[in-house]
């Protein structure tokens, strides 16, 4: 009976390490998809506002021309 419940509790142990391991190993793995999207957005972001300065910088262009025409 002794050894029924050492192997009970050997089997618990495991089971409890398995799933100490498996949380960590998943806070992880969400911690890198969390970086990995606000990275995206970051450089998403960053594109979007060169975009804008290029469309500034146009006008900008456009209204000397205008003006040179006049």
């Amino acid at each position: 009976m002794d050894v029924k419940y050492a192997m009970d509790t050997r089997i618990e142990d495991n089971a409890r390490m398995y799933k100490l391991q498996k949380a960590q190993f998943d806070q992880e793995v969400n911690t890198a998809k969390a970086e990995s999207a606000l990275a995206y957005e970051l450089q998403a972001a960053k594109i979007k506002q060169k975009i804008r300065n290029e469309e500034i910088q146009i006008e900008v262009v456009e209204r000397r021309k205008q003006i040179e025409v006049e």
